[in-house]
């Protein structure tokens, strides 16, 4: 394919433009920027968060947990402290085989305190029912570090709407 000699400056332009428009935005371009050692620690704590809740490992999640920690779940009230999350958890584990993707769009940490959000999608299985729900939304968990440089959820909170 020919492309005329009046094309390659306005294509120049617009690379130009956008790669400024990058480069005075950092962090602005995942693929563009390296994750922080500290970013990998969060990433890291999501990644078990899911390998937890996926092989029904209750004492593995509650460890992610802060003691005074508060879970928000779309329409009920706040789960407050680690035994009542613990209990929730039970029971969904019980209930419901997971199958969670997310999908991380923003980490951003401030001394000891640092934020994990983006989007899921998640099929619940009844296992009694083998009934299948599928849903999708948006999560916020909110960290802190430990004395012993460990990371915790302190707040999570989910939204939920029906998959399309």
């Amino acid at each position: 394919m020919l492309r005329s000699r009046a094309a390659r400056p306005i294509r120049t332009k617009a690379l130009t433009i956008f790669a400024i428009c990058l480069l005075s935005w950092p962090g602005s371009c995942p693929v563009l920027r390296a994750q922080s050692p500290e970013e990998g620690q969060i990433s890291a704590l999501r990644s078990r968060w899911i390998q937890t809740l996926k092989a029904k490992q209750l004492d593995d999640a509650m460890a992610l947990y802060d003691a005074n920690a508060v879970f928000y779940s779309p329409g009920e009230p706040p789960t407050a402290g680690l035994p009542a999350i613990r209990a929730l958890f039970k029971t969904v584990m019980a209930s419901y085989d997971s199958d969670i993707n997310m999908q991380n769009t923003r980490i951003a940490i401030s001394g000891e305190l640092a934020y994990d959000s983006g989007e899921y999608q998640e099929v619940l299985t009844n296992r009694q029912t083998n009934a299948k729900l599928s849903i999708k939304g948006n999560y916020l968990a909110v960290l802190h570090r430990t004395a012993a440089g460990q990371w915790q959820i302190v707040q999570h909170m989910w939204t939920m709407r029906p998959a399309s």
